[in-house]
């Protein structure tokens, strides 16, 4: 798990990890949907491409599979499951953020 103010992940542990969308749902939730089994399962909808540095947070840039980039920022909020033995991150964005 990661928090808002975590730094416990390199930059170039993140780039390369495949992006795994199991949408607007709790941590909890997205566990269940990573690991358990439960349904839906979450979708692959990309890689994490770069990261970029702001002041409030890393944003993380995905090349979406199905065209395109999209930006998420790296909080525990959006980002619950960093999962670096399965080279996949699970993201729960709020409706719209991929569409942006």
């Amino acid at each position: 798990e990661i928090d808002d103010e975590d730094d416990s992940f390199y930059d170039h542990e993140l780039i390369g990890l495949r992006v795994l969308n199991v949408g607007a749902v709790s941590a909890e939730e997205a566990n269940a949907r990573a690991y358990e089994g439960a349904e839906p399962e979450p979708e692959d909808i990309g890689e994490v491409t770069s990261v970029i540095r702001t002041p409030a947070h890393r944003l993380l840039e995905i090349t979406l599979d199905a065209g395109g980039e999209t930006t998420v920022p790296f909080v525990h909020a959006i980002v619950p499951i960093v999962d670096l033995a399965n080279n996949a991150i699970v993201i729960t964005p709020p409706e719209g953020l991929l569409e942006l």
